[in-house]
């Protein structure tokens, strides 16, 4: 059933919030836990996961181009609706980002994990990571339109997200998978980055619950 798929999930996440809600998790506790989830295990994740996927399967191109011609549409819908909205355009920019931004890494990839087991892993790893870095760099651009183009330069903010983590991550991992020679030392990297990677789903959504609680708590 979907909700026992799922209920791991949230689980987790609960416990996050009840380590938070019990002062067992302090700022600083979950402030290094998410440098590590950021800058290391989902990267990890990212990097073997594209390292073991094969990018001249036609079958993935399929659901690479069916991603992005459904971000696209998408994209053009809310850009429409948001441009005739008589709103402040720093409020259009934040409803276009939230809008077509979704929790693909956080939330996709443990949910990929548990309900369809780590083989699928490297397709949502590719299918996940569109959905992250398209839409933020559309957003970048769609941010600069409505905004004084004097006041922003639209290359420093383009040079920033390409050192993202992330986006490293998914270059590194599409350049390894065109190189495969397995030999032992590419096999003790692979498993170093998986041993790395398995600790990101766990991680990250225990890392959900406690910015679940420190949210609340400044809403309040």
């Amino acid at each position: 059933m979907p909700f026992f798929i799922s209920l791991p999930l949230f689980l987790i996440i609960f416990a996050g919030w009840l380590f938070r809600k019990l002062k067992l998790a302090d700022n600083s506790w979950v402030h290094i836990l998410n440098i590590f989830a950021y800058y290391v295990s989902l990267p990890a994740l990212v990097i073997v996961s594209l390292w073991n996927l094969n990018l001249t399967d036609t079958n993935l191109h399929r659901h690479f181009v069916f991603g992005l011609i459904t971000l696209f549409v998408f994209s053009l819908i809310v850009f429409f609706v948001l441009s005739i909205a008589k709103i402040k355009n720093s409020l259009k920019s934040a409803l276009f980002l939230a809008a077509i931004t979704g929790n693909t890494i956080y939330m996709g990839f443990p949910l990929v994990e548990f309900g369809f087991g780590k083989n699928h892993l490297p397709t949502a790893a590719i299918i996940g990571n569109l959905y992250l870095v398209i839409p933020i760099l559309t957003s970048i651009f769609v941010i600069y339109y409505w905004h004084d183009k004097h006041q922003n330069n639209i290359q420093n903010e383009v040079f920033e997200f390409a050192k993202n983590p992330l986006v490293i991550s998914i270059a590194i991992g599409a350049v390894l998978s065109f190189v495969k020679t397995d030999t032992q030392l590419e096999q003790a990297f692979q498993k170093t980055l998986n041993m790395l990677g398995q600790t990101a789903s766990p991680l990250a959504l225990f890392l959900l619950g406690s910015f679940y609680t420190a949210n609340f708590k400044q809403k309040i």
